[in-house]
């Protein structure tokens, strides 16, 4: 049998992902228990390596993809169904928790949108296809519909206030999430895209990383309101630049795949997480 290859393959950096991030929601707990609430920020500052680790994996999954139109479904119906469990458990659990987490899973549907339909029209274009290269630049346009249902849905606040206008609310952005209300902004679904067409060259990755960490940290200095991308210049989002090391470190091999416990684990842990920091709080 032949020697293991080194490095680690996106399901071991999938599970770094998962324990980032887990630390990352644990500090809401560990901040209300005096005696650990001094490693809150740590494990704030762990977990912002989360999200770029899993950012990475996806661009790597976008490319080995045999039928990107069932991997783009697949994040869609998770996205779908992780903002209907929040919507669902605060219907029904609302007497005891009411939460409004993001749905980062929306963030990456974005990142492979994009580059799906970017790829798409490139290809049309070395055709010289001209009616291809029209649809994907449509379809490319097509993307800020979201934007102008929301134009539509913020209309509809002049009537009376209610449960059912928040419900609305909740199942609109649920289903068709516009991309100025992603997590962590369009710049993150901007480096997601880059990230996908530098893959192939490390280098040329850990530069683009590099440089959207050093970019976060310059913002996160200004004095200013940077709306709609202001997640991206939180004062401690650069520290995601901890996931530089390990994204270095990918040997390019799938590993196992349990994608189906990941989405599973996202909305289910959060909700517990918040559900004991209230408990702890109270």
């Amino acid at each position: 049998m032949g020697a293991k290859p080194f490095g680690l393959t996106a399901y071991q950096l999938k599970w770094i992902a998962v324990v980032l991030m887990t630390a990352d929601h644990l500090a809401m707990i560990v901040e209300k228990i005096p005696p650990l609430s001094s490693s809150a920020t740590i494990l704030r500052l762990l977990g912002r390596g989360a999200a770029p680790l899993f950012l990475f994996v996806l661009t790597e999954s976008i490319s080995h993809t045999r039928d990107k139109k069932r991997f783009l479904l697949r994040l869609y119906l998770a996205g779908v169904l992780t903002s209907l469990f929040t919507t669902v458990t605060n219907l029904v659990f609302g007497d005891r928790l009411i939460y409004t987490p993001g749905n980062i899973i929306f963030t990456y549907l974005y990142v492979a949108i994009y580059v799906y339909l970017i790829e798409n029209l490139v290809r049309a274009w070395k055709e010289r296809a001209g009616k291809k290269m029209a649809l994907w630049l449509g379809l490319l346009l097509a993307t800020v519909v979201p934007e102008l249902l929301w134009k539509f849905v913020d209309g509809l606040r002049m009537l009376p206030h209610s449960q059912h206008i928040f419900l609305r609310d909740d199942i609109v952005s649920g289903l068709l999430l516009r991309i100025s209300q992603v997590e962590y902004s369009a710049l993150f679904v901007l480096m997601g895209i880059l990230l996908y067409f530098t893959r192939g060259n490390r280098k040329w990755q850990a530069l683009v990383f590099l440089g959207f960490c050093i970019l976060s940290f310059l913002g996160s200095r200004a004095d200013r309101d940077l709306w709609p991308f202001h997640q991206f210049f939180e004062s401690q989002q650069f520290w995601m630049i901890l996931a530089l090391p390990m994204m270095l470190l990918y040997n390019g091999k799938r590993g196992r795949s349990d994608q189906y416990f990941f989405y599973l684990y996202y909305p289910v842990h959060r909700y517990l997480i918040a559900l004991a920091s209230k408990w702890i709080g109270v």
